[in-house]
């Protein structure tokens, strides 16, 4: 109901404050469909950068760790390749205290020097395939455990490298450390043989640290690392910090939709909050890497891009909608003196022309065009009126003139006719009988006969010419005799046959033949075909006389010659009575002759029907 109030309001606006009205509205709703799409644009350009960035900077972690883990490996295929450690790890043989002493101290300096190399290494285990431990820290029962449970893995994977999950170890006697151990079978360099196996224990706080440092130079937040089913690593600068409950829901919804080819785009809802999150996983270590980003942090980037559009575009709707002001000020003006125009054209009558204004050949002096043709047109309408009503008395006089009793001439034809056969004249007689017939048809009430009916019409009408021409008109008439029940309007065939006998037959030498036929069109619509071999006509004449088919009118009509006025007045009715689609065409005949064709709808009489 409030919607129809105010468009009540607006139509009772005058007109400068109603078009002001529809302006701002024009001009105001496709700016707001255009900031709501740039919004939308926008966040989503913003999101997808933002996504595409985190998923490069994954990426880089990812390789960053897969150097680090294939530099310790190099470390312990070059460190370990010393052909005596191979014979020591490999050679089934009982040694002396001084040997093995040896053996050890020549192993234990490799293990030394090789931990020195890489910080991230804390200690290096070796075993033989006798079972022989040298190690730099594992000297604890409990280090030995978990060193059998890593040889197991290597053992289970078929010979493949092993990486633990963080734990808790022990590092020079009992300091604690959160370590990550690398765990591969020593292969002889000369032939790959297995010698036994390698275990690196890493510095999983030092390669924590290594990733606060990747953090800290591409200025970014919001890292997480996941192990499993364990979140082993949350970045200190995070916008969300997740706590025990919160790292479980997070690893449940990441394993969940978790992809393990490619980068993973992944949302979920955590605290009130949409994050999106881009992860990958490494190959040689197996953590996800995942950069995650809250739905607020993206929508505060969006709303300081949009800012300066925004005010940007507030400031071109003011101004937009006063120079509409003005405009809509300078076009009512016009308007309104046209408007005061018109009302005194309507009050005095008076058939005016309205001056405009030379200078401007804008949409205002088009209306004033427009009224002044209006009342130009209205002036000669009113003039063609008065013309139409003179053409009807002129009618209806001509047709007053025609109008004799018709009980007076069927008396004189059958006194004719009775007159010629006492004296025995038979063509007298079959001429006054066809006549009669005619003037009987012609003063008939109704206006619509069968074709049937109008078919005897023209055979009398033929009846008459033959007799005036004999020897000369042959006719035929090929109708199914079903649509000779066809309802049409009186008169329509009579003036084309005689129009064919006059112009057609009696101008040429010989005998001349006419046919009408019939054949339906389609569902609604049949064709009556007229059709002599007479002189005929060309073309150019057939064109000239579809145009003045055409365009010509009653008035033309009545005012016509009689030699043209046949077909023009059965094209004239037709039009009329039946529509615009309906109506007479002409064409040549071939070798010789003219055709004309009547289009008329399909209408069977009841009669028939029944």
């Amino acid at each position: 109901m409030c919607v129809f109030k105010h468009i009540k309001q607006y139509k009772m606006m005058k007109l400068q404050r109603r078009t002001l009205t529809l302006y701002i509205l024009v001009i105001s709703l496709p700016f707001f469909i255009s900031f709501g799409l740039l919004t939308y644009r926008t966040n989503q350009t913003i999101k997808n950068n933002n996504l595409d960035y985190m998923g490069q900077l994954c990426e880089q972690i990812n390789q960053n760790l897969n150097q680090t883990m294939a530099t310790i490996e190099r470390l312990a295929a070059i460190n370990f390749s010393d052909q005596r450690i191979q014979e020591i790890l490999t050679e089934p043989q009982e040694y002396s205290t001084a040997e093995y002493l040896e053996n050890y101290r020549r192993i234990d300096s490799v293990l030394r020097y090789s931990t020195l190399i890489s910080p991230q290494v804390l200690g290096i285990t070796l075993v033989s395939l006798h079972g022989d431990t040298y190690s730099n820290i594992r000297t604890i029962e409990e280090n030995l455990t978990d060193l059998e449970t890593f040889i197991q893995r290597v053992q289970d994977k078929n010979g493949e490298s092993y990486i633990s999950n963080v734990y808790t170890g022990f590092v020079n006697g009992r300091q604690e450390e959160e370590l990550i151990t690398l765990t591969r079978v020593l292969l002889n360099p000369s032939d790959y043989r297995e010698n036994g196996y390698i275990c690196i224990d890493l510095d999983y706080n030092m390669i924590q640290e290594n990733f606060d440092k990747t953090l800290e130079e591409e200025s970014l937040q919001n890292l997480v690392i996941l192990q499993g089913n364990q979140m082993i690593y949350q970045s200190g600068l995070n916008e969300i910090y997740f706590d025990q409950d919160g790292s479980e829901y997070m690893v449940e919804k990441i394993n969940a939709q978790w992809s393990n080819s490619g980068i993973n785009h992944i949302e979920f809802e955590y605290d009130n909050n949409l994050i999106s999150l881009v992860g990958v996983e490494n190959a040689a270590t197996g953590f996800k890497i995942i950069l995650f980003l809250p739905r607020y942090s993206m929508q505060s980037h969006v709303v300081d891009n949009l800012e300066f559009v925004m005010w940007t575009f507030v400031t071109i709707l003011l101004v937009t909608i006063l120079t509409g002001y003005f405009l809509s000020a300078k076009l009512t003006k016009p308007v309104n003196q046209l408007h005061h125009a018109m009302k005194r054209l309507e009050k005095d009558g008076e058939f005016s022309v309205i001056e405009k204004d030379v200078k401007n050949d804008d949409e205002i002096n088009m209306l004033i065009d427009s009224f002044n043709s209006m009342s130009i047109q209205l002036e000669d309408s009113i003039k063609k009126e008065y013309r139409i009503l003179e053409n009807n008395k002129r009618i209806e006089i001509k047709m007053l003139q025609f109008q004799i009793n018709p009980h007076f001439l069927y008396n004189t034809l059958n006194m004719i006719s009775s007159i010629a056969s006492l004296y025995d004249v038979p063509e007298i007689t079959d001429a006054t009988t066809a006549l009669s017939d005619m003037f009987r048809y012609n003063v008939k009430g109704k206006n619509i006969v069968t074709l049937k009916e109008e078919l005897l019409q023209v055979e009398n009408y033929l009846c008459i010419q033959r007799l005036r021409f004999p020897n000369r008109i042959q006719y035929q008439f090929s109708i199914d005799e079903r649509m000779q029940n066809y309802e049409i309007l009186k008169f329509l065939l009579q003036p084309l046959v005689e129009n064919a006998i006059y112009h057609g037959i009696e101008p040429r030498s010989g005998q001349g033949k006419i046919k009408i036929s019939a054949y339906d069109l389609n569902d609604t619509d049949f064709i009556i075909m007229i059709e002599d071999d007479g002189i005929g006509m060309s073309q150019e004449e057939i064109n000239r006389m579809h145009q003045d088919l055409e365009y010509e009118t009653m008035h033309d009509i009545v005012d016509d010659d009689l030699n043209r006025l046949g077909v023009k007045n059965v094209h004239y009715r037709i039009k009329k009575y039946y529509g615009q689609q309906y109506g007479l065409t002409m064409k040549v005949r071939q070798p010789q002759g003219l055709i004309v064709e009547l289009r008329l709808p399909r209408s069977i009489e009841k009669e028939a029907k029944t």
